[in-house]
Formats: structure tokens, sequence, C-alpha cells
């Protein structure tokens, strides 16, 4: 049976440019047999960068926290929307806020709601007031909300969302159980626990701890589950 291998990619995959690179071609490599899913909070626009610099090639892309699913040849095979209730919710609650609201579809981040949307993201200048505008939402409402760390921006989704759901729905099309799941990030705590899954070694503590295994890349753990073979 085919093996599953779903990756994160920032700060997984997408370290320094070398071992970026060894990592793309390691997946190339796994996909001759198996089958690699590249897993990213990113949306398609904001991804697709990235697949022309690193000439990035997947057998699945899970998009947008696992709320959308693209084939290798970017068709939609799964998605979770963000309702009309919870768009006009998010919108009302950052419309008079210090920051710019960005809807993102299956191709742009637009200003404008337009096609099914995956996610919300706010975008600040002022770290402070990002911080209290977060504070003050998770306090209202109901739903994810992630921080970037690389920058000032809240990105939303709903809590009926979850990258394990878009898993499951690769599971059946491959009709392959054999899933094996590696992260860094609080995000990825979810799948590496249903999976009993690993981490990189810059992952944070919380998700080392839940962890089975700590690989140095995810080359490495690719080296390893294409010897089995």
């Amino acid at each position: 049976m085919k093996k599953i291998l779903v990756s994160d990619y920032d700060r997984t995959i997408y370290l320094d440019d070398d071992t970026t690179r060894k990592n793309v071609q390691a997946i190339k490599n796994f996909m001759k047999k198996n089958v690699a899913v590249i897993a990213t909070g990113r949306s398609f626009e904001d991804f697709s960068g990235a697949i022309k610099k690193y000439s990035i090639d997947s057998s699945y892309y899970l998009l947008n926290y696992g709320n959308l699913v693209l084939d290798r040849n970017f068709n939609v095979i799964y998605e979770q929307c963000l309702r009309k209730e919870e768009l006009d919710e998010i919108t009302e609650f950052f419309g008079n806020k210090e920051c710019d609201i960005y809807y993102c579809n299956k191709d742009i981040n637009s200003k404008k709601i337009v096609g099914n949307i995956y996610k919300v993201v706010l975008v600040y200048k002022d770290k402070n007031k990002q911080m209290r505008d977060y504070k003050e939402f998770v306090k209202r409402h109901n739903y994810l909300v992630f921080i970037l760390k690389s920058h000032p921006h809240l990105e939303v989704i709903s809590t009926r969302m979850d990258k394990s759901l878009a898993i499951e729905e690769i599971e059946r099309r491959e009709n392959s159980d054999l899933v094996y799941v590696i992260g860094d990030s609080d995000n990825d705590i979810t799948m590496i626990k249903k999976y009993n899954g690993y981490c990189v070694k810059n992952a944070s503590t919380d998700v080392k701890e839940i962890s089975s295994k700590i690989y140095d890349s995810v080359s490495l753990l690719i080296d390893e589950l294409m010897e089995e073979d």
C-alpha cells in the first residue's frame, strides 16, 4: 500500500535555502511510489511564489489551514468555506479597526468577497493594535485566529475547519491509511496527535511534547520511509 506523507511547509520544509531545496527534492523522489501532501496556512496566491521559486511538486496542496485542497494540477478536490454569517461577523468587527481586510478565495487575496472564502487576513501596521484587537475578538467571538510571527497579520478561520478533515479526504481518494505527518507549530498539533506524527527540531515545545519522534529535516524522514519500501 502506498504511503501518504503530509508535511507542513513554513519552518518545516521551508527553512534556509539549501535545506528547502533538499526537502523539495526528497518529496519529488518520494512521489515516485507514494503520495506527498504539502500543508500550509498560506493561501494559493501566497504559496504560488514558493512553488515557482523552488520548483515544488506535490501530489496535493493543502492550503488555508486545510480549508482548501488542490490536486497536482491545482484542481479543487476538497473545501471548507466560511459561511456568510461568519464573514459578516468578522467584517463587522474588523471593519472599523486600523487594518486592511483580505478575503482569500481559491486564486487571490481580495479586498472584496468573491467566490468561496477559506480564510480572512487582517493586515496591521501597528503590532500593539494588532494584539489589542486579537484579544478583544477572541474574547467576544469563537473562531480560530492565528498570529503570524513573520508579519503583523491575523488570520481567521472557522472552528469547524481542521487539517485532519482534509487529510481524511486524501486517504479516501488514495485508498490508503498509511499516513505520516510532520510539522512544527501549534496549528499542526491536531494532525500530529491523530496520526501519531513527528516534528522537526525547531518545533515549538508544545509540538515536541506530543510528537512521537523529532527529525532534523523532512528529507531525513523521507529517507527512512523510502528505506521501508
